[in-house]
């Protein structure tokens, strides 16, 4: 039997169905509100004493109502602490911001001494950076054309990990929405920003060109980190000559700078993928992660006690018909 002395329940307000047993009983006829029908009742009636027959409906009455209150807590969905996980758990909150924009196709990179495209370079880097970050809370936004949520903040890092290793070039369409996405990471943040005294909320903002599309100025969104005291690190990425093709980012990077200034991050040139894994080690040392061990407990469902308990009493409530025994000298 589980401890009850922390019960919890994660639908309270399921106890207003309570009164229902006693609405259905008050709608019902008089009739059979004064005289309830039972299996065999009849038969009851011809071969047993009054006296316990009436005996034995009214403790099934008892036995039902009961039930019905189990059945009832059942439903709240009862809960106590289950066991307990120890993990590393800081009061940080860090957003990454990557730009699937066509122009991260662009082939100026090598990654483990092969040509490959920007995109595929920052892949490589995040593979190593995440998991790193243990005790951090990680999302990230992909952006585009439009912007979105592709990881909420977790504390799940093989997830981010995984969920960034799935990124697509133009999966958020072909150009680049630079303070959309940044306004996105900020409302993010906001929503799930703790109570807990010391929280920080950083976003590294990472892209290859300037905004070409949107109605939110990346100066303006910077602004409104700053006010939220959301930290922002923003990374400029590619070659200046575009490599093969020829077609260099188009970085703005008087914006990428104010907006690392104006909320106190830092801005970082990356011509290469030894430029970026050093920005992101940079980083590391900028945003150290704290080594406070914390745990959670994880809630388990004892919902089946009160449900088992409710049946038993509902079949205990039909045995008096098989019990009831005709007494000698009552007429049939």
């Amino acid at each position: 039997m589980p401890d009850l002395s922390a019960l919890t329940f994660a639908r309270p307000w399921l106890i207003l169905l309570l009164p229902l047993a006693l609405l259905v009983w008050w709608r019902l006829p008089a009739g059979v509100r004064s005289a309830p029908r039972v299996p065999f009742a009849d038969a009851w009636r011809a071969a047993a004493d009054t006296r316990v027959l009436s005996g034995l409906l009214h403790w099934r009455g008892v036995l039902m109502l009961l039930a019905w209150l189990l059945l009832v807590l059942a439903v709240m969905r009862p809960q106590v602490p289950g066991d307990r996980d120890n993990i590393l758990l800081t009061g940080r909150q860090m957003m990454l911001l990557v730009d699937l924009s066509l122009s991260m196709s662009i082939p100026d990179m090598r990654v483990d001494g092969q040509e490959t495209d920007r995109l595929t370079a920052v892949k490589a880097i995040l593979e190593d950076f995440i998991p790193d970050r243990e005790g951090d809370q990680i999302g990230l936004i992909v952006f585009g054309s439009q912007a979105y949520v592709h990881v909420p903040v977790t504390p799940d890092l093989a997830t981010v990990a995984r969920l960034a290793d799935e990124m697509e070039i133009g999966m958020a369409g072909p150009r680049t929405a630079l303070g959309e996405a940044l306004a996105l990471g900020v409302i993010h943040l906001a929503e799930t920003r703790t109570a807990r005294a010391g929280d920080e909320q950083v976003m590294i903002l990472l892209s290859d060109g300037a905004q070409t599309i949107g109605s939110v100025f990346p100066r303006e969104a910077g602004i409104l980190a700053r006010d939220r005291n959301i930290t922002i690190h923003t990374i400029g990425f590619g070659t200046e000559d575009g490599g093969p093709l020829g077609s260099p980012s188009d970085i703005d990077e008087p914006a990428l700078i104010a907006i690392a200034e104006t909320t106190g991050g830092e801005y970082f040139r990356a011509q290469s993928s030894e430029d970026l894994l050093a920005i992101y080690r940079t980083i590391d040392q900028l945003e150290p992660v704290e080594a406070n061990e914390r745990y959670i407990r994880h809630a388990r469902d004892v919902w089946h006690w009160p449900a088992g308990l409710a049946l038993m009493l509902i079949l205990v409530s039909a045995l008096p018909a098989a019990l009831v025994i005709r007494r000698p000298g009552v007429r049939s």
